[in-house]
């Protein structure tokens, strides 16, 4: 049960933006895990520098009232 509980989250890598600082670049792309389920592939380079890389993706709900 919980462990296709974000799957869907990892779909469309449209959906999600790279964030790097410093010298550091990523890059995105779609890929599949054994069990066939759609997972993202974060591909990166430092530069032989520093800095870091990390995906964000924004995602819209609603939390209850009380």
């Amino acid at each position: 049960m919980y462990n296709n509980l974000f799957a869907d989250l990892f779909q469309d890598c449209a959906q999600w933006q790279v964030f790097a600082s410093g010298q550091a670049e990523g890059k995105l792309s779609r890929t599949q895990v054994a069990d066939g389920t759609a997972g993202l592939r974060l591909d990166y380079d430092f530069h032989e520098g520093g800095g870091f890389v990390t995906i964000r993706r924004t995602l819209a709900f609603k939390l209850p009232t009380t």
